[in-house]
């Protein structure tokens, strides 16, 4: 009987999070304090979305009177790729660009290889040029 009331009513063990030390606590604060400045023009950009979130809020197109429009808007879209350039836009911001340093050393790397490659392919061809000249010319 006591093992049943045991498995039945099972304790589970609480995990306690280890507390914050001064230093976690004042740099949690100055984050707080320092919030991001808005760039002057990220301003100006909300106030002229404001208009076309409310264009593009879900209750106004679930009415009858839009299905229409709706049914042209998706073939529209279907044909002139909309949500592929939208995706592919999602996938640029998405992109980790290398620096400055590093695309100029990969740019040496490809240039120095395919002159590399050039140059190995032109004595291929040439030896190649020169062995089938004497065959055919002996022949």
């Amino acid at each position: 009987m006591a093992e049943e009331s045991n498995s039945t009513s099972r304790k589970y063990k609480r995990r306690v999070r280890p507390s914050e030390t001064v230093r976690e606590k004042r740099a949690k604060q100055r984050r707080i304090e320092e919030k991001p400045k808005r760039r002057p023009l990220a301003k100006v950009r909300h106030y002229l979305a404001v208009p076309f979130r409310w264009i593009g809020s879900r209750p106004l197109w679930q009415s009858k009177f839009w299905r229409p429009f709706r049914f042209v808007g998706r073939i529209l879209s279907y044909v002139l790729f909309i949500s592929y350039f939208r995706n592919s836009w999602r996938e640029l911001r998405d992109v980790t660009w290398p620096s400055w340093k590093l695309s100029w050393r990969l740019t040496w790397a490809v240039l120095v290889f395919s002159i590399f490659f050039g140059v190995i392919v032109a004595l291929v061809d040439y030896g190649f040029d020169k062995l089938f000249k004497r065959l055919i010319l002996n022949a």
